[in-house]
């Protein structure tokens, strides 16, 4: 095996076993490393660059901004992480960022979108990964990630009423490589103006039949509303609740103020709308598009028409 092998392996041994050593970490800010996974590049001259991301734990109190840093950065008060990282991999290079979770994790994936093709793979952790698209609410889709939730709302909400279960649910992680480590699970969304987002979030973050997620009565409400409608009467029509909980999972992926205010205002506006219409102060057909009856009829030219 070439050195280049070697080196990856040793590293990753080395540093798996510092980043278990609790006692030692804590007197670096951090309590607990709840997991972590990383990945190993070598640069056209052949030096090793490791990156390496950790969900963890701070220590009660611990100032976040005096974790982060850089090695060589001129910044009062050394990060104590820094000089911990510098120790443990013998190295002058370190790049640290600390949050909780909300923009660190997405600043530092985002950066390397132009590569994305091989640097953002990381293959080495304390976990597995998959990653599923959030279901649609009465969706007629047929595909595995339709089919985990269905298999989701089987055990949740038991058999149908022939007491015939359609799924068998296997556990996951039993062999091989992944054997015993948890499973973590990356969900794609739609975009957050369209209404089925608000039905993918719900199918996701409600543990409600999935006929609570559908409006029964869509003729009565307006084009683009019915997925709303369906999740504030799972609220209590209190639009400022389900706001709550939704922005709390815009904020944690990352997105700017900008658009989870424009989500605030789109989500405000419609409520609105539909209390209206469900006073008859206002029609449904007013604000949906309209059917063509039938299509426009077509004029040819001379020359078309032989």
């Amino acid at each position: 095996m070439a050195d280049s092998t070697f080196l990856p392996l040793h590293v990753g041994h080395f540093g798996s076993l510092h980043l278990q050593e609790e006692p030692a970490l804590k007197k670096w800010g951090i309590e607990e490393v709840l997991h972590y996974t990383y990945r190993f590049e070598f640069q056209s001259r052949g030096t090793l660059h490791v990156h390496a991301v950790a969900w963890v734990q701070y220590c009660a109190g611990q100032d976040l901004d005096a974790l982060t840093g850089r090695s060589g950065a001129e910044k009062p008060g050394r990060s104590p992480l820094v000089s911990f990282l510098e120790d443990v991999f013998c190295c002058g290079a370190v790049d640290v960022q600390c949050g909780k979770g909300e923009h660190c994790l997405l600043r530092y994936v985002a950066g390397y979108i132009s590569k994305a093709s091989d640097a953002l793979k990381f293959q080495k952790g304390s976990f597995t990964g998959d990653r599923i698209y959030a279901p649609i609410p009465g969706s007629a889709a047929v595909n595995k990630h339709r089919r985990a939730y269905l298999a989701y709302q089987e055990l949740q909400h038991s058999c149908d009423a022939s007491g015939v279960w359609h799924y068998v649910v296997k556990r996951r992680n039993t062999r091989e490589r992944g054997a015993n480590k948890v499973c973590a699970v990356a969900v794609n969304f739609p975009f957050e103006l369209l209404d089925i987002f608000l039905g993918a979030w719900g199918t996701m973050f409600l543990a409600v039949p999935e006929a609570a997620l559908v409006a029964t009565d869509l003729d009565r409400v307006p084009d683009g509303t019915g997925y709303l409608h369906a999740l504030l009467q799972h609220c209590g029509n209190d639009a400022q609740t389900l706001l709550s909980a939704v922005v709390y999972d815009l904020r944690l992926r990352g997105l700017g103020d900008n658009r989870i205010s424009t989500f605030k205002a789109r989500i405000q506006a419609a409520g609105l709308l539909l209390q209206a219409v469900a006073e008859r102060r206002q029609r449904a057909m007013d604000w949906s598009a309209r059917q063509i009856y039938r299509p426009p009829r077509r004029i040819w030219s001379p020359e078309q028409q032989e």
